[in-house]
């Protein structure tokens, strides 16, 4: 390591040393030592990696060297800290709970969450020494945000990454590892995972089959092919819901609101929420949108926003995109 600190127990790692290993180094053997930072340390290893024999992603060539990709590193959030988080989620979130509807502010959040600084100050570090050409901490302390070339991302993580595309939709392309991905101890102790390596998104398959259904099912909806489905009238009987016929039947509380997010390019069209709307009389609508937008809609997200609104469709709703995930 150059520049090691021992007061501080950190410094700049040797990547031209760190790169050697991972080419020299058999990902099925036992990794070597990542100098002054320590052993490297699996990551993830309850985490299978990917199977060909049962994936719907085949694995093609080695990622370019030069590729720039985006990993989201998750840090460590203390347990008690966590535990209190989900509390306070719980009772904010319950009508019968004195807390109900007093959500906390980001900074809040923050606060309670209570992310030392140097356990993404670390981190961070390691990852632009790696070659990273940016590095961002989320609003919270818990999250890095890392943009890094592929021969940087191998050697800070000894992985190999490789090109998969979809079975399927085979314009889907992404970069994943093909093997266990490690990191040193020093740098591991601040880290929950790295995203976007060993886990592959589930795309919606292009062949739907209908089972149909042996049950005379409640159907507000005009259109034929609804008979039998999962419609907003099955929902409302289920779960003893206000069957409205038409829209805002109820009037909200002016401090209620709700949100949806939607990723891997699940976005939505203002003519499909209308369609569905109009054919089983419920208010699908979008109150706001953050993030990037995007030119067509999807499966997955529009049931998310078209069935959200039809259990309460007097609440205003949000939908967040990302387009990255």
């Amino acid at each position: 390591v150059k520049g090691w600190d021992a007061a501080t127990g950190f410094g700049t790692p040797d990547f031209e040393a760190l790169s050697g290993m991972v080419m020299t180094t058999k990902h099925n053997d036992a990794p070597k030592s990542a100098g002054g930072l320590g052993e490297w340390v699996q990551q993830e290893a309850e985490v299978p990696v990917h199977n060909p024999e049962t994936s719907s992603w085949v694995r093609l060539s080695r990622a370019s060297p030069d590729r720039m990709i985006t990993l989201t590193v998750a840090l460590r959030i203390d347990a008690d800290r966590r535990d209190w988080l989900e509390r306070v989620l719980l009772e904010v979130s319950d009508p019968d709970h004195l807390r109900y509807g007093q959500h906390l502010s980001q900074e809040q959040v923050t606060e309670l969450l209570g992310v030392p600084a140097v356990r993404a100050a670390e981190p961070a570090a390691y990852f632009q020494a790696a070659g990273a050409r940016k590095v961002e901490t989320a609003p919270n302390g818990d999250m890095l945000t890392v943009t890094i070339p592929v021969v940087s991302a191998e050697a800070a993580m000894h992985v190999e990454l490789h090109e998969f595309q979809h079975s399927e939709h085979t314009r889907a392309q992404i970069v994943r590892a093909g093997a266990p991905y490690y990191l040193p101890a020093k740098i591991a102790e601040h880290v929950s995972m790295v995203g976007e390596l060993l886990q592959f998104p589930r795309l919606v398959p292009k062949k739907v089959i209908s089972v149909g259904s042996p049950v005379k099912w409640a159907n507000s909806c005009d259109a034929r092919g609804c008979a039998n489905l999962v419609t907003p009238s099955v929902i409302a009987q289920r779960y003893k819901l206000p069957d409205e016929t038409l829209p805002k039947a109820h009037q909200a509380h002016t401090s209620n609101s709700m949100a949806v997010a939607e990723f891997q390019g699940q976005f939505w069209k203002k003519s499909d929420l209308d369609g569905f709307g109009k054919s089983c009389h419920r208010d699908v609508s979008v109150a706001k949108t953050i993030g990037d937008e995007e030119p067509h809609g999807g499966i997955e997200s529009e049931l998310d926003i078209e069935y959200i609104k039809a259990v309460a469709p007097e609440i205003p709703l949000t939908v967040i995109y990302n387009g990255q995930f």
